[in-house]
């Protein structure tokens, strides 16, 4: 009977949880590797550059309707000429967008149809940022609790919660690079890579996400140096057969206000 129990013990060690680990002293450790903004916070001043436009305006400049009416034939000259101007806090990661067409349309739906566009571009670029985020690495965020950690293979797996206990997520680690690979959540996966931006200290290159339903996203950056900082330098985003490139340039750095 013991020799029965220990082959039993034996054939089914593999299926036992792995040795569970710190994961509060795990995210700890991975957090000290992703590049933040330093305190205290400056002000980024740039302008924004995107062909996100484009099929719209192909779109739009093949619109009999469009060629037909001098108003709306100005507002889509002004679209090729878009300004896109932009200052955002490093403190915060909060972005304030201006965009600025030299014709907008006379006629109030027109006029309306603008302003959602603009808004859209704003909302954008504002959310690109957001993915990153740059100014604060936390893995762990403000109301949330480490309730669980186990490595499994190369990967060391810390369960975390939100401010609601029920909001449960997953964040993968990398046993070698101590960065992280991936989080799953109940709304939403992400995976991730990075680069390199200051020895020692790494930021998204690529974010990729994906729904219970299926439905993926997909953001690759780039970086250019403002000072002394680490900044995005091109922002691709991708989602089915959309793919718009955003690249941001004439940066300026004030202090913070």
């Amino acid at each position: 009977m013991v020799t029965a129990l220990l082959l039993a013990l034996f054939t089914f060690a593999p299926l036992a949880p792995d040795t569970a680990v710190d994961g509060t002293g795990w995210l700890a450790k991975s957090q000290a590797h992703l590049y933040v903004w330093p305190s205290p916070g400056v002000r980024v001043s740039f302008q924004v550059r995107t062909n996100m436009l484009e099929p719209a305006i192909a779109a739009l400049e093949k619109d009999p309707a469009v060629a037909a009416d001098p108003d709306k034939s100005r507002w889509v000259d002004a679209l090729r000429h878009i300004e896109i101007k932009c200052t955002m806090d490093t403190a915060t990661g909060v972005v304030q967008t201006d965009v600025d067409l030299s014709y907008e349309p006379s006629d109030p739906r027109g006029k309306a149809a603008s302003d959602k566009m603009k808004a859209g571009i704003a909302t954008l670029i504002s959310h690109a940022f957001q993915g990153l985020p740059l100014h604060d690495a936390s893995l762990l965020h403000k109301g949330g609790a480490v309730v669980g950690a186990e490595e499994r293979g190369d990967s060391v797996i810390v369960t975390v919660t939100g401010k609601d206990e029920k909001d449960k997520s997953s964040i993968h680690l990398n046993k070698r690079t101590e960065l992280p690979d991936s989080i799953d959540g109940a709304d939403l996966s992400y995976r991730m890579k990075y680069v390199e931006v200051v020895p020692g200290k790494f930021a998204l290159s690529r974010l990729d996400t994906r729904t219970p339903a299926g439905k993926e996203s997909h953001a690759e950056y780039t970086y250019q140096k403002a000072g002394s900082l680490s900044f995005p330098s091109t922002i691709r985003v991708s989602e089915g057969q959309q793919v718009a490139t955003f690249s941001f340039v004439s940066l300026k750095v004030e202090a913070g206000r």
